[in-house]
């Protein structure tokens, strides 16, 4: 009797033993359906950049925009401009207002850009030149021939996270890979939804920060998200800041090859 009772007590705790284990594994595996898929949907610093890369460059633009250079409490000075970008090796504007600006055009033809007046006179801007601001804005002409994708210049690495005016935001450092940037490090802050860029800070050779640009909003363009508004402050300038307002903007679109042309720049307005 006695041996019959410690063999039924034996197969009692064998059988917990055996239904404990059973609780561990249906436990780690509800651990794993849990875990896994976002371990395995988590993303490299190229991955994450990349996809901004691919939201904010483009094979062709048409664009419609309204400037606005903020100078201290002055009202500010408002100018339109329309706009056609081909890739990152080309792009033409043209400023439709106000009066005075009317008719001046500018033209990137990969590392070169030229500007023409309202009555065609044309003039390269290069050298120290290209670090004036353009239209005294706090967008420099360097700022204007940067449209190429970042990872082709800058090493990334992520270092950060952090949530920005309400949106879950990765942050990326970029270091050139090679000297002769217009900025050697930026810190940018992507977006997790949508993958745009809503905050990058650009530095100089020695750690300071120049200028900080700021997209906000968000259009839709087919699959393509965009930034409605974005803001640029040159740090140097005191209480300065520019804004542009995309009023329009077409991406995708057959462009006519004769608008990237000098013939074209030296029309008169």
């Amino acid at each position: 009797m006695e041996s019959r009772v410690r063999y039924t007590m034996k197969q009692k705790s064998q059988s917990c033993v055996m239904s404990e284990k059973w609780h561990a594994w249906a436990i780690l595996g509800l651990l794993l359906t849990i875990f896994v898929p976002k371990i395995a949907l988590a993303q490299t610093p190229e991955e994450i950049l990349d996809s901004m890369d691919r939201q904010m460059t483009f094979d062709s633009r048409h664009v419609i925009a309204r400037m606005e250079i903020y100078k201290g409490t002055a009202e500010p000075d408002v100018k339109r401009l329309e706009m056609w970008s081909k890739e990152w090796d080309s792009t033409f504007s043209v400023f439709l207002s106000p009066e005075r600006d009317k008719g001046v055009r500018y033209l990137k033809l990969g590392d070169q850009l030229y500007m023409a007046s309202a009555a065609g006179d044309v003039v390269q801007i290069s050298g120290h030149m290209l670090r004036n601001g353009l239209m005294d804005s706090d967008f420099s002409y360097e700022d204007m021939m940067e449209a190429r994708a970042m990872k082709a210049d800058y090493n990334v690495t992520l270092i950060g996270d952090e949530p920005l005016e309400g949106k879950s935001c990765w942050i990326l450092e970029l270091n050139e890979k090679k000297p002769g940037q217009t900025y050697s490090k930026r810190k940018v802050w992507i977006e997790k939804e949508t993958y745009l860029p809503r905050k990058t800070e650009l530095y100089a050779k020695g750690g300071d920060v120049l200028k900080i640009l700021t997209q906000l909003g968000t259009a839709t363009y087919g699959d393509r998200k965009y930034p409605e508004k974005i803001i640029m402050r040159d740090l140097s300038k005191k209480d300065s800041r520019t804004e542009i307002h995309f009023e329009k903007a077409d991406f995708g679109k057959q462009l006519p090859e004769n608008i990237f042309s000098r013939r074209n720049l030296r029309k008169s307005g």
